[in-house]
């Protein structure tokens, strides 16, 4: 038993990591938010889905039930695997594409393959699996509700504070010519925010200043379904656009008075961030 439980641990903290990844500084990684999201969706699905039953069956094994019931816990979390899988699935093909799906699915159909030899009876006495739906999901979701907060502003304040070198370039251009650069789109970006989960800083220049932006990842259930972007603007005159098709067919005045955010919330030093549904 406690050799299960000890496993059980160890891929809670895998699972743990992947979660918290693209809040942490490093290089940006592409695999980074997809990875924590599904973590997060296991989490939160997972406690509806895999927890209720694996404490019950938990219970009953350490009471020393009968091999022939633990079955019927077996096929109920295969049952209740195989909703999860799918909805995993579907997740890692819309974030990441159809090789993650693939990987995912491997995954699962490695996982749902030894449930259902515990339905047939080949598993061993006792099981691991209980140990795995009652503790995985629940510890997932209390680190979701506990770490969200603190990494979110954390993964922020980076990606504000290492912008320092560029705001500081993009002012000794418009120092010496005059203005702001037009634009800076290049192949290779030498001004990298630091996080994880973050790509890159964008610009665009905005009437005689310009904004600098960049998508901060969010956890799922922060503003559930929300993307934030975090913004600065030398003069107060912060925008950020839902559509670009906005921006190209509607009036510079009425694309300003609609820009498409939900809130916005003051970060200091002329940044801010925007939430959008």
């Amino acid at each position: 038993m406690l050799k299960q439980f000890l496993r059980a641990v160890i891929a809670l903290v895998a699972l743990l990591a992947a979660m918290v990844y693209p809040y942490l500084p490093g290089r940006f990684d592409s695999l980074a938010v997809p990875l924590s999201t599904l973590a997060q969706l296991f989490g939160v699905a997972g406690t509806l889905l895999l927890a209720p039953l694996g404490i019950a069956w938990l219970v009953y094994e350490l009471r020393g039930g009968e091999r022939p019931k633990s079955g019927v816990f077996a096929l109920g979390a295969l049952v209740a695997g195989s909703l999860l899988a799918i909805m995993l699935c579907v997740a890692a093909y819309a974030l990441g594409g159809a090789l993650l799906a693939i990987a995912v699915a491997a995954a699962a159909l490695w996982l749902l393959k030894r449930l259902a030899r515990l339905r047939q009876g080949t598993g061993g006495a006792p099981v691991a699996a209980p140990w795995y739906m009652a503790l995985l999901p629940l510890a997932l979701l209390a680190a979701q509700l506990v770490l969200a907060g603190p990494l979110t502003e954390s993964s922020r304040a980076r990606g504000i504070a290492t912008s320092g070198e560029m705001l500081r370039d993009i002012e000794a251009y418009r120092a010496q010519n005059g203005s702001y650069p037009s634009h800076l789109a290049a192949v290779w970006q030498d001004y990298s925010p630091g996080v994880a989960g973050i790509p890159r800083y964008h610009y665009a220049v905005a009437g005689d200043g310009f904004n600098l932006f960049f998508e901060q990842p969010l956890f799922i259930l922060d503003n559930f379904g929300a993307r934030e972007f975090v913004v600065y603007n030398p003069l107060g005159q912060h925008s950020m656009i839902s559509h670009d098709s906005w921006i190209l067919l509607l009036s510079p005045s009425r694309v300003l008075a609609t820009q498409g955010w939900f809130q916005v919330n003051d970060a200091g030093d002329g940044w801010r961030y925007f939430w959008f549904d």
